[in-house]
C-alpha cells in the first residue's frame, strides 16, 4: 500500500510543551499550547480528508515528506552560493533548500501527531525522510506526505547509507 496526499498548509514545527499553573496552585507539566493544538488540528483535517477511507495501518510504515516554504522576495546569498558551487539552480522556477526554522524533526512530529488516527503508534514509522524546501515563485505552501507499508529490508537501507550490517550479538 503506497499513499501520497498534499495540503496546502505552511508547515509549522511542534512546539515544545509548557508547564502551566492551575487556579489552585497545582502546576500541569507537559502541556501543548493552543497554537500547537489548532494547527495540528487543521493539518489532520486536511490530511484525513486526502486519506478518505483509510484503514487503521498496522506493521512497520515508512512516512516521506516535504514541506514547501512560501518563497522569500531574496534567496540568502549562503544558499546561493551553496547552489552555485554544486551546479544547482535557484532562479524563480526552482525550489531550493529551505536552511530555516522550522527544524525538520518539528515538523516531522506535527505531521506525525496530526496523523495519529491513521495507526495505532508513531512508534510503528520506521523509516522516512522529511525536506523542507522553498517554493517555486508563486507556489503555495503545502505539505506533501508519502506514507507506505513496502519498506525494504533493514540491510538493504543500511546498505544506502553506505552503514555496515550489525553484527550478530555473542552468546
Amino acid at each position: 500500500m503506497r499513499i501520497r496526499a498534499t495540503v496546502e498548509i505552511e508547515p509549522r514545527g511542534k512546539r515544545p510543551p509548557q508547564n502551566m499553573r492551575l487556579k489552585d496552585g497545582r502546576m500541569l507539566h507537559g502541556v501543548k499550547d493552543a497554537a500547537t493544538r489548532s494547527y495540528e488540528t487543521r493539518l489532520a483535517v486536511a490530511l484525513l480528508g486526502k486519506l478518505d477511507g483509510l484503514m487503521l495501518l498496522e506493521g512497520p510504515l515508512q512516512l516521506d515528506i516535504l514541506a514547501i516554504f512560501k518563497r522569500p522576495k531574496k534567496i540568502n546569498k549562503a544558499v546561493k552560493a551553496w547552489c552555485d558551487e554544486k551546479g544547482l539552480p535557484h532562479g524563480p522556477n526552482s525550489r531550493v533548500w529551505c536552511p530555516r526554522k522550522p527544524d525538520i524533526d518539528n515538523i516531522r512530529k506535527s505531521v506525525q501527531d496530526a496523523m495519529k488516527t491513521v495507526w495505532r503508534d508513531d512508534a510503528q514509522v520506521v523509516a522516512g525522510l522529511t525536506l523542507k524546501a522553498y517554493g517555486r515563485e508563486g507556489e503555495r505552501p503545502s505539505i506533501t506526505i508519502a506514507l507506505s507499508d513496502e519498506i525494504q529490508e533493514l540491510s538493504h537501507q543500511l546498505q544506502t547509507m553506505g552503514l555496515p550490517e550489525p553484527r550478530q550479538p555473542i552468546r
